[in-house]
């Protein structure tokens, strides 16, 4: 007579199965009842399986394929996938907010020494820290900001055009 006190649902497979605690406990199941079984059902278990979603064995008339994926399993190999991209994701996102800092560090310290050569009168200078604040808020033109990061931007081009003549005002504030 075959058990049947160790049956629960498998939430696996959608159905109600008999649980080992090991893969011994369920060859011997096959070995010892597979006629028995095979009599009344017309299916005999072949082999015993690791049921993850179950943490215990399942026996089956199916031969299993070495390949083949449970639901927990595909489920369990999609979740760390997202994860793994998440996580890379954060990351990335973290070095573009060390970018920006350290680009904005950049700007606001040549603006500083803008303004100061500024009380100078060296045109020179001047002219040499303008292109360079040029090619520096160039390039903030091409990273992907947030609205923040953009009215910060922003904010550095007001301190600067009030020392700009139109020209270069409106070099400046030309779209890219």
């Amino acid at each position: 007579m075959v058990p049947t006190r160790n049956r629960i649902y498998c939430y696996n497979s959608g159905k109600t199965k008999m649980l080992f605690e090991d893969e011994k406990k369920a060859n011997l199941f096959i070995k010892f009842n597979a006629e028995e079984i095979q009599s009344k059902s017309g299916h005999c278990p072949v082999c015993s399986y690791f049921c993850i979603a179950c943490n215990g064995w399942h026996v089956t008339s199916r031969v299993q394929h070495p390949e083949y994926k449970s639901i927990t399993e595909r489920i369990l190999e999609n979740y760390s996938t997202v994860s793994r991209e998440l996580k890379e994701f954060k990351i990335l996102e973290e070095k573009q907010l060390d970018e920006f800092l350290n680009h904005q560090v950049k700007i606001t310290n040549q603006i500083s020494n803008f303004e100061k050569v500024m009380e100078t009168c060296d045109a020179k200078k001047r002219n040499k820290l303008l292109t360079r604040i040029f090619q520096n808020l160039e390039l903030t033109k091409s990273m992907d900001l947030k609205d923040k990061q953009i009215r910060i931007i922003n904010q550095l081009v007001e301190r600067l055009i009030k020392y700009l003549t139109p020209e270069e005002t409106d070099k400046l504030l030309s779209p890219p």
